[in-house]
């Protein structure tokens, strides 16, 4: 309990003068005793959302009362989302928000309190959203919150460790640490015909099995390695084919991991934790005049 009020400390330290905080958070655990052992659970980070009975996707833990996923996994629209800001039209909040809940595991489901989506309507990309929950649940070995980085993390044109969730043989789910290759932006962007400059690809570079998870379901989060301490990197998109090489700019058949990284997310997602949880001082907006789009 020391070592976690301290690392809540630590927190509040970074991102405001708070004294403390009712939420508990994630913390650095050592997460070698994961790594290559399959299990019959899911991830202690991970959950499904779950829209009027419905598996909608699936989102990561970042408090005991918080989980994170991205705007268009949580928010239906009147119609299909188009690419104008005018055109964006929300469902009414009572029409959606009683019927969504979180689920942790067969037994644990906990409706949804409230909803925040990052402000920046300049930006007609994917956002995040931040979901809180009526009800706090308690954290164990099964159901543990994600360690947020204090900043962003450039990988970006590199080889990087990465923490990866995937099946195995027999619905067992493991999580492997393997080197990955991070494309760049400018590359990212040109896998994704240009529509979006602010996605994360990623190729692997280990010899794993199971760890080309693409063409298939991409649904678990990607956590950057340093000492068997997994910070969390990015949320799952999709699989890509594209046709590129490296090298020679030719084209070549294949398929890449395409997630969505919170980096530039991070001073936003510190700002709603600590006014949400009570600390006793918070952050200035981060953007002017709105903290957050709020269901």
């Amino acid at each position: 309990m020391k070592l976690i009020t301290a690392v809540i400390l630590l927190f509040c330290a970074k991102i405001s003068s708070c004294l403390h905080c009712n939420c508990e958070l994630g913390v650095p655990r050592n997460y070698s005793g994961y790594f290559n052992e399959p299990t019959t659970l899911r991830r202690p980070w991970s959950v499904i959302i779950l829209q009027f009975g419905y598996e909608r996707c699936y989102g990561v833990i970042v408090s005991n009362t918080h989980i994170l996923t991205t705007e268009d996994c949580i928010i239906p629209y009147k119609g299909k989302p188009a690419n104008a800001l005018e055109d964006y039209t929300y469902l009414p909040r009572n029409f959606w928000i009683p019927y969504t809940e979180v689920k942790f595991n067969s037994k644990l489901h906990i409706k949804v309190k409230t909803v925040f989506i990052h402000p920046d309507l300049n930006s007609f990309q994917s956002k995040i959203a931040i979901v809180e929950l009526k009800e706090a649940i308690r954290l164990d070995e099964y159901k543990q919150a994600a360690f947020l980085p204090r900043e962003a993390v450039n990988v970006y044109g590199a080889r990087t460790t990465v923490g990866l969730s995937h099946d195995v043989n027999g619905g067992f789910l493991t999580t492997e640490k393997i080197n990955a290759f991070v494309w760049s932006k400018e590359i990212c962007s040109l896998f994704n015909n240009g529509d979006e400059d602010s996605l994360m690809c990623i190729d692997i570079d280990d010899d794993c099995s199971g760890c080309n998870l693409c063409p298939g379901i991409l649904n678990q989060a990607l956590f950057h390695v340093k000492n068997d301490v997994m910070e969390l990197l990015a949320l799952p998109r999709y699989c890509k084919t594209v046709s590129f090489n490296e090298s020679t700019y030719m084209e070549e058949i294949r398929t890449v991991h395409v997630y969505f990284p919170i980096g530039n997310f991070i001073p936003w997602i510190q700002h709603i934790l600590s006014k949400r949880c009570g600390c006793s001082s918070v952050t200035s907006p981060i953007i002017e005049g709105k903290d957050a789009i709020v269901f």
